[in-house]
């Protein structure tokens, strides 16, 4: 099961599939003015799962340019080794092709759910 509310916390059941897509970013240009973020060859974009400062899953979004967007698959194998009923710590990064750092995400939430064991 995945979930996620209105600041951005995430549920999932530890062991299940997770897509996840950064898409329709905004930016202010140096007016002040609300611009549309269009990705570009060479960006990058990361999400780094975290227990206080220590980094436990940090894996790459696929960004594609001609969509303008960026999708994280995370999968069973991901999570197999995550604690059930603990709470971490996500953000989100985008890192331009000419190195500019941007968090577009941090410090939410993102709590590992327990699976159901079923026994014949």
């Amino acid at each position: 099961m995945f979930r996620k509310d209105r600041e951005d916390n995430l549920w999932l059941t530890r062991g299940d599939t997770l897509y996840l897509d950064v898409k329709n970013l905004k930016y202010k240009d140096e007016e002040g003015r609300t611009q549309d973020y269009q990705f570009a060859d060479g960006d990058n974009v990361y999400f780094r799962l975290k227990i206080n400062t220590e980094t436990v899953i940090e894996k790459a979004f696929v960004v594609d340019v001609e969509e303008n967007k960026a999708t994280l698959e995370l999968f069973p194998s991901d999570t197999e080794n995550l604690a059930n009923g603990m709470v971490y710590r996500y953000e989100v990064e985008v890192v331009t092709a000419d190195d500019k750092h941007f968090t577009i995400k941090e410090n939410k939430q993102f709590t590992i759910g327990t699976e159901l064991e079923v026994h014949d």
